[in-house]
């Protein structure tokens, strides 16, 4: 069975739409489930996460966000020109913690306390893609996508894709200069997985990637955008699939 990895960090932007307490609600539907999985949890308001949580197939990890490597580089980020439409959200400091899900994966496959082969990344708040109308159970079919995808094993990174992955040679002529300013789709972002040793690998060629932007550019970049440069350099055993945007497909075609 796969062990499933998922980070909640606190005060790295502002949300209208969305509160510290909002984020908590979605990610209590992701700990109450029956499943392996390892949490990694900002140690300023782990006081918000109450004791049943905490339990035999869960892993509850405090972190300290400025203790993660790339916090070593953030006083080189002298040039952050990405274009957003909400630049209260898109902070330096998010798209850092955005950077740092394989860096959490890596802790996760390290530590290992469930003796697993394959492990899932899924965003902390990833249940909030159930929350439609048109589902009238939305809670039972979360639990069961994730009962689900815990099964599966791959070898390789599995990854949702919004966008069906024509040649490199599109993405490298469309791509090449405008991947360091406007986010690019091609991944979802909010899930990937995979067997230890492609996850492994993963994680040591974003964390090269992201210092090299930073290096080089004096920016950093979302990590769909990272993960696209990866794919360009056709260096990185990626396994996508494909689902309709940010909703239950990410999870169901996995």
């Amino acid at each position: 069975m796969a062990t499933i990895v998922s980070a909640f960090i606190s005060n790295v932007n502002q949300r209208s739409n969305r509160s510290i307490n909002d984020y908590l609600e979605y990610g209590k539907k992701l700990l109450s489930i029956p499943v392996n999985k390892i949490i990694f949890f900002d140690e300023e308001c782990i006081y918000l996460l109450g004791s049943e949580y905490q339990t035999e197939c869960t892993t509850i990890i405090p972190v300290n966000k400025k203790k993660e490597y790339l916090y070593d580089y953030i006083d080189q980020i002298t040039n952050f020109a990405i274009n957003t439409d909400r630049p209260e959200k898109d902070t330096i400091e998010y798209i850092i913690m955005m950077c740092h899900k394989t860096e959490y994966m890596e802790k996760a496959i390290r530590l290992n306390p469930y003796h697993s082969q394959q492990f899932v990344w899924i965003d902390f708040g990833i249940y909030h893609i159930f929350e439609t109308k048109d589902d009238e159970t939305p809670t039972n079919a979360f639990e069961q996508s994730i009962l689900d995808l815990q099964k599966k094993e791959y070898t390789g990174i599995r990854i949702a894709s919004m966008w069906s992955l024509p040649t490199l040679e599109y993405f490298s002529e469309k791509f090449n200069t405008g991947v360091y300013s406007d986010i690019m789709w091609v991944f979802a972002g909010g899930i990937f997985g995979g067997d230890t040793e492609s996850l492994l690998l993963f994680s040591e060629q974003v964390k090269k990637k992201c210092i090299q932007v930073i290096t080089e550019r004096k920016s950093i970049i979302w990590e769909v955008n990272i993960w696209l440069l990866l794919m360009l350099e056709n260096n990185t055993p990626f396994l996508p699939y494909y689902c309709d945007g940010h909703n239950s497909t990410m999870l169901l075609n996995y």
